[in-house]
């Protein structure tokens, strides 16, 4: 690179690190609180072999875990530095998308804007904000490292072995980690010479990567399964392209849990499975070039596969919606930055006036985009902020609403956090436990018999749970309703006779009764 071009990457690093640097007294939210707050595993060297030898939870990903056991280690439960380690993982992924890009052909204009497009979209900031978002931003590092080392010199085997063991960190980091094997193909393809040793020990390591998965899972795919597509499903996964490249091109309304409605009717059906199927001749042509486009056609279309609704990866909304986070774009934007880049290069490549509007052109749109993700990026810094911006952006996910409910509940403000649980309702009838937790806060902002009709509904849907029954008895005994009180902490105790409240309240009352 020129030392004009390596100068503009260290002004690219810089104003990256000032976008995302907002996001470093963030909190743990969500799911950060399962898998690192409340994870006992990360404490102790038995719990360290149980990360490796074992799912946590739906997923095996022992790589993620074992950076947050080595992080608490080092600095106990600060959150400040787990975002932190995001941010340098995900400025290492900037680094090295410019580095494989000018090794892959690309000339220093496509490198630096298809890393500028890549670092600063607000897309992004959901894998680089939020700390279990890392999943993503492991997979990068190690596919761009992967690739660096295979268009790399010396001898094919020797980059043979040091792919596959950077492609190992892709593939450990995630499930669609193993896109990196189809764009092993595509390299393979490539090269005029030396395929076998520089494919071959990846896809061994990616064989016994597969292999160990099914051990350790007894499964390749998630628990529940998965739904195979149907027609409105392929269509609705049109729908899905539809609505990212809406986000790509104007990222105003950005939401956690992002759930896409599936199509209804012929025309909506007819419309998404020309998109899926334009989509696919497009990535299908662009990939038959063996140059830089083509490579990072092959990168797209590789990376966006696991994430392009094809296959289900929650079957109980297959029916209803297409899951697609905004996480799910950060592999594939570094993609499709450098296809943005090299369309820039070869449009102004012979005129240096040219060149330069370019240039005055899109530095706006580059400090506008770093401007919102500095934005998006303080939405994450509570739970309450989070799902309260999903909310007022029109998330259709019952589980945004519900958790921004229990986040309302637990700061205090009961009738906004029932509120929050009856627009989960509203998106899930037949949640039991929305339905509880709206008791709950009603109960507590003081509407007693709006409570008893929203504990009648979550009975019917959870009869066994014991802590229903045991709130259900306080709420009798506020509405004066001693017999029912009784029968709701009898209830409980026999669902769990540990319930030490329910055990006092009854003998209180058998008090009460005793001349």
């Amino acid at each position: 690179m020129s030392r004009a071009a390596c100068v503009a990457g260290l002004a690219l690093l810089a104003l990256t690190a000032l976008a995302y640097g907002a996001g470093l007294s963030n909190q743990f939210v969500w799911d950060d609180r399962d898998h690192i707050v409340a994870n006992p595993r990360l404490q102790s060297a038995c719990g360290l072999l149980e990360l490796v030898s074992r799912e946590q939870g739906r997923y095996y990903r022992p790589l993620i875990f074992v950076s947050y056991a080595a992080e608490r280690r080092l600095w106990g439960l600060s959150p400040n530095r787990f975002h932190l380690t995001n941010l340098l993982l995900h400025l290492a992924n900037v680094a090295l998308l410019i580095a494989v890009a000018r090794r892959s052909g690309g000339s220093d204009i496509a490198a630096l804007t298809g890393a500028a497009l890549f670092a600063l979209h607000p897309i992004q900031s959901e894998a680089v904000a939020y700390i279990s978002g890392r999943t993503d931003l492991l997979v990068v590092f190690g596919a761009l490292l992967s690739c660096l080392v295979w268009l790399g010199d010396g001898p094919p085997r020797r980059r043979g072995v040091l792919a596959a063991l950077a492609g190992g960190v892709a593939m450990l980091g995630k499930e669609s980690g193993f896109a990196i094997v189809p764009l092993w193909l595509w390299l393979a393809w490539r090269s005029a010479a030396s395929r076998a040793p520089l494919l071959a020990p990846g896809l061994l390591l990616a064989t016994l990567l597969l292999a160990w998965r099914a051990a350790v899972s007894g499964a390749l795919a998630p628990a529940d399964g998965l739904a195979l597509p149907s027609l409105t499903t392929l269509s609705g996964a049109g729908w899905a392209i539809v609505e990212y490249l809406h986000l790509l091109i104007w990222p105003a309304t950005l939401q956690v849990d992002r759930l896409l409605p599936l199509p209804s009717g012929g025309a909506a059906n007819a419309v998404g499975l020309v998109v899926l199927a334009s989509a696919i001749a497009l990535a299908g042509h662009g990939a038959r070039r063996r140059d830089a486009i083509g490579m990072w056609t092959a990168w797209t279309a590789s990376f966006y596969l696991p994430a392009a609704n094809l296959i289900a990866i929650y079957p109980a909304l297959a029916g209803r919606a297409l899951f697609m986070p905004e996480h799910n774009l950060y592999a594939p934007l570094a993609g499709l930055g450098l296809l943005v880049g090299l369309a820039l290069a070869r449009a102004t490549a012979r005129s240096t006036a040219l060149r330069w509007a370019a240039l005055a052109a899109i530095l706006p749109i580059l400090l506008g985009l770093a401007a919102r993700t500095s934005l998006r990026v303080q939405d994450w810094r509570s739970e309450r902020e989070l799902f309260g911006a999903a909310v007022t952006a029109g998330a259709g996910s019952p589980r945004v609403w519900f958790n921004y409910g229990v986040a309302l509940l637990e700061q205090g403000a009961f009738a906004a956090a029932a509120d929050a649980f009856a627009g989960a309702i509203a998106r899930a009838p037949n949640d039991g436990w929305a339905w509880a937790n709206m008791a709950l806060a009603r109960q507590r902002a003081g509407d007693l018999d709006g409570a008893a009709a929203a504990y009648a509904r979550a009975v019917e849907l959870q009869p066994d749970d014991a802590q229903l029954f045991e709130n259900l008895g306080t709420l009798a005994l506020r509405r004066g309703d001693a017999a029912a009180a009784r029968a709701a902490f009898t209830r409980a105790l026999a669902l769990d006779p540990g319930l030490s409240r329910s055990r006092r309240a009854l003998e209180a009352l058998d008090a009460v009764g005793r001349p």
